[in-house]
This record gives structure tokens, sequence and C-alpha cells, in this order.
């Protein structure tokens, strides 16, 4: 017996109680990158025996803020992940998300009226940067498939290769497609996520 699900990868019959597979009934699980609905296919044998709906919501972030602007700045910030369109920068995204990589970071980079950028450093020491925190996985490939980098959208920072982007990721505080969107000049950089609810802490 084979499962298909295009959108959600990682099948894996389950074989652990509560929901271990038996002669007669399977159990598995699989990770969605985001919004998805479709079909799961039972496959036997090359025969397909069954078909049944799956969806799932798209995954959404919540980043509590604080501190900024003379301690004045607190809120969350709300991000909306593209799973369905850019997987694996969402999915890279997840994976510093849920080991805690974020916790204590800083938005080390402000450019009013272009970007605000995060997610690589520690706290500042008398205006200081310290050095970057070492990154967790391996650089992850351009994916431009998440959309177009408008305002309110973030996307992932890199260096002039191309395929370099870790951890470090940008909000655009304005509508930055004619520079960050792939064009004669740039290879572009890649849109993961709307932000939702958020302008203001975010301005």
């Amino acid at each position: 017996l084979s499962l298909q699900a295009p959108g959600c990868k990682n099948i894996t019959r389950l074989t652990a109680a509560p929901t271990a597979s038996t002669d007669t009934t399977a159990y598995f699980s699989c990770t969605p990158s985001g919004a998805y609905s479709g079909n799961i296919v039972a496959i036997s044998n090359g025969a397909t025996l069954d078909t049944q709906p799956l969806t799932v919501p798209a995954p959404v972030v919540t980043m509590t803020v604080s501190g900024g602007g003379g301690g004045s700045v607190n809120g969350s910030i709300v991000f909306n992940l593209r799973g369905d369109l850019a997987p694996a920068t969402v999915d890279n995204f997840l994976a510093y998300v849920n080991a805690g990589f974020y916790d204590g970071t800083i938005f080390h980079r402000v450019v009013p009226g272009f970007v605000v950028q995060g997610g690589g450093y520690g706290a500042a020491t008398s205006g200081t940067l310290p050095t970057p925190k070492a990154t967790l996985y391996a650089p992850i490939a351009l994916e431009l498939g998440g959309g177009s980098n408008v305002q309110w959208t973030a996307a992932m920072a890199r260096t002039a290769d191309d395929n370099s982007a870790t951890s470090q990721f940008f909000f655009n505080l304005v509508d930055n497609h004619a520079t960050l969107d792939k064009n004669a000049n740039t290879d572009g950089y890649a849109v993961f996520a709307d932000v939702t609810a958020s302008a203001a802490v975010i301005q």
C-alpha cells in the first residue's frame, strides 16, 4: 500500500500507538509546506483503492517583539506563510522558528522607506553588533514562486550569491518590486509570507 498526496511530503506509515498501523488499518502522516487542498490517493499494486480529500490551512507564525525605539515597541508580527508557492523557503523559515533560533534576536538593519531586516544577530552592545549567530542549516536555493516584494511582505535576505539565504529575513516597508524582484540587475529575493495586522509594530 502506498499513498500519493501532491503538496504533502515525508509521507510516513505510523507504527506507534494510538495510531499504530495493523494488517487491516493503516495510519499515515505527512508534512504540508503550506495551504493545501487536494486528494490523498491510496494505491496497491498500481491500482487506486481509495481517494480522500485533504485540506490544510496555511501555516501562521506570530513573533512577539519588544524593546525597540527606547522600549516603546511592543506587539506581535504575524506571518501568513506561502508554503504552497514557496515550499522550500517556508520549510527553512519554519525550521528556524521551531528550533527557537529567533528567540532574543534583533532587527539589526532598519532603512526607513525600504526594509527592516532581522534574524541573524543577538542584542547589540553599545550600538555594536555581536558576531552573527551560527546558522543551523545549509543555505537554500533561491525560490521565486512566493510572489512579489510589495509592501508588507516578508522575504529572505541573502548575499550576492543567489543560493545563500539561511535565517535572515526582511519586511518590505514599501512596494519594492521594481528593485527586489528579478530584473536586469538582480535575480530577486524570495518572498515567503504576507504580514498581517502588524504594520504599526513594524513601522
